[in-house]
């Protein structure tokens, strides 16, 4: 159950994350020049992003999974 927020979080996050860098990396085709370079420069940095945040997930779930399953021994 402590797993479902994380991941439900970080697939919709993804999701609108990812479509924003798709735009940005092939869906701007009319722009050209130094625009465009700079247009692809902020894509990458948002994927990332994206890539952080999938790292961030599953360090998280193996720390969800090596919990104590009684927190309330240490009180």
């Amino acid at each position: 159950m402590k797993k479902i927020a994380p991941i439900l979080i970080t697939l919709i996050t993804v999701t609108y994350m990812g479509g924003y860098a798709y735009l940005l990396l092939f869906g701007l085709k009319e722009v050209t020049g130094v625009v465009r370079l700079f247009i692809s420069i902020i894509g990458l940095l948002v994927l990332g992003v994206l890539m952080a945040m999938v790292y961030t997930l599953i360090i998280r779930l193996k720390e969800i999974d090596k919990e104590d399953h009684d927190d309330l021994s240490k009180y």
